[in-house]
């Protein structure tokens, strides 16, 4: 199941946002320009959507997300009504939620929602038909998200509480990696997610492969603690045989090997948000990471990522060119914020050629580099 298209209106800056999506999405641009807020609907909807049992009220505050009061999301000029939606192929969902002041500030109350693919009148109040566990609706609940932030000074790490929920969710601060990695060391990759030129087939093997295409020689290691819900995360560098913990190898690794766990273990066909998945990483790594998302994407994950990386976007052009994922395949958007001939604050979709080429650069987008070096010269 692939989400093709993400709605929404009057929420935060947009009056109206409708943002196509593909296997993989690049979401860049101006700080405060609305990257944040064009992926923070998503999280919200897989929020509620994992609350046992469902409520009638969006969760603002939670595990994925937290966005203060139903001021800081809608306004409520507009009568303090926002829409969400979300369309796959030919199935659609919406839902269309209020600001309740009997719920105090924080109170968004479901008003009603709408379904392409059940009998669902307009105006009945419920999350998801009856009955039916529809694949976009799972998809929308079982969002992985992993933000700009990572754990990685802990001793050791804990257990997700509920690990059946999400199979592969790491945590929003990838501080369930360790996890996965114990329980799931052993088990066979699927095909597609394999490093080709990686004879291990299991998840020990194939992120030792991918850990190694960014930071070379590199090796990771998690056991389980004895008697306590918790897993050592150790690390190897180089030639050296001596393992570290995490705090003491650079923040690269405890900031990309989260990203690995939840690409490798995750569910064929889920969707996983990552903020910034460059982070702390060399030019060169973040070139990689760039064309191992891009691998992955083609391997049947829908990955939606927001980053200021140059490198990054230069990685997934080149899986472009190199035919790891077709130009349908992507869609990068630059988000430039409200212009005078743009009131909406609505962002430009940037082509990407076969060729890996771009098709049109808008002023911003990432033209700094060469700015910089004309001045210089």
């Amino acid at each position: 199941m692939i989400i093709r298209s993400l709605n929404v209106e009057r929420f935060k800056c947009f009056e109206r946002l409708d943002l196509p999506l593909a296997s993989l999405t690049l979401l860049t641009g101006f700080n405060g320009a609305g990257k944040s807020s064009s992926l923070q609907p998503l999280l919200l909807m897989a929020q509620a959507l994992r609350e046992e049992p469902v409520a009638l009220t969006l969760p603002l505050n939670g595990a994925l997300v937290r966005l203060g009061s139903a001021g800081d999301v809608v306004s409520l000029k507009q009568g303090g009504a926002i829409t969400i939606g979300f369309s796959a192929d030919q199935d659609s969902a919406s839902w269309v939620f209020r600001h309740d002041r009997t719920l105090g500030s924080h109170g968004l109350r479901l008003l009603k929602s709408k379904f392409s693919f059940g009998e669902t009148d307009d105006g009945v109040v419920q999350w998801s038909p009856p009955g039916v566990a529809h694949p976009l609706i799972k998809a929308i609940r079982d969002v992985i998200f992993l933000s700009g932030v990572r754990k990685f000074r802990l001793e050791a790490y804990p257990y997700p509480d509920n690990p059946s929920a999400v199979v592969g969710d790491v945590g929003c601060e990838g501080d369930h990696a360790a996890y996965w990695y114990v329980t799931r060391a052993d088990e066979e990759v699927e095909k597609p997610r394999r490093h080709p030129s990686e004879e291990r087939t299991t998840v020990r093997g194939q992120i030792d492969a991918w850990l190694k295409e960014i930071f070379p020689q590199a090796a990771v290691n998690a056991e389980a603690l004895p008697g306590v819900s918790l897993a050592k995360l150790s690390f190897k560098l180089g030639r050296s045989p001596t393992w570290c913990r995490p705090s003491n190898v650079g923040y690269g690794l405890s900031y990309a090997f989260p990203l690995l766990v939840a690409l490798i273990c995750s569910k064929p066909g889920q969707v996983i948000v990552v903020d910034s998945p460059e982070a702390h990483l060399h030019p060169r790594a973040q070139s990689t990471m760039g064309r191992i998302l891009a691998h992955f994407a083609a391997a049947g994950l829908q990955i939606l990522i927001e980053s200021h990386s140059d490198h990054l976007l230069s990685g997934i052009r080149l899986a472009v060119r190199q035919r790891v994922l077709s130009p349908s395949g992507v869609a990068v958007y630059f988000f430039s914020g409200i212009r005078e001939d743009q009131e909406d604050g609505a962002p430009n979709r940037i082509e990407i050629r076969e060729d890996g080429g771009i098709g049109s650069w808008p002023a911003g987008f990432f033209d700094q580099a060469l700015k910089d070096l004309v001045e210089l010269s």
